[in-house]
């Protein structure tokens, strides 16, 4: 089943891209965002804690998906994902979330994300809480 979902979501990514512009958004006009998470990741866990508490004390509305999730298009005026590894479902998540701001640990085909953090190898950040750390300084240094 998994497959076919994902074959599916592949097959959708061209249809379902949003068409809202994308770029740098200070987070004095970000409402919600949205994580996407890989629950098999080490270290998710924790940086869904940091994720919920970071935003939470911004007054921002967070809700955090995976790839097991049945439904993963989901609109936020912002997309974060933590996954360390390349998916159709992360992919698919990105295009099709109608973010304003996206950034991911790594870079996905056209470039779907604003920001990307890696550890300075092109490779992504070492964990998802380090990632995590990462984001939510660059997050903080938009104005």
């Amino acid at each position: 089943m998994q497959l076919l979902k994902s074959i599916v979501r592949l097959l959708c990514t061209g249809s379902h891209r949003s068409t809202v512009p994308t770029g740098f958004v200070p987070l004095t006009e970000i409402r919600s965002a949205l994580v996407f998470t890989d629950p098999a990741e080490q270290g998710c866990e924790e940086a869904v804690r940091a994720a919920r508490k970071f935003f939470e004390d911004k007054g921002i509305d967070v809700s955090f998906i995976s790839a097991a999730d049945r439904d993963i298009r989901r609109s936020a005026d912002l997309f974060v994902s933590l996954c360390g590894r390349k998916s159709v479902s992360e992919r698919y998540a990105a295009a099709a979330c109608t973010a304003r701001f996206k950034v991911g640990r790594h870079q996905i085909d056209r470039q779907l994300y604003d920001v990307t953090v890696t550890d300075g190898s092109s490779q992504p950040a070492s964990g998802p809480i380090e990632a995590f750390r990462a984001i939510a300084g660059i997050l903080n240094s938009v104005k």
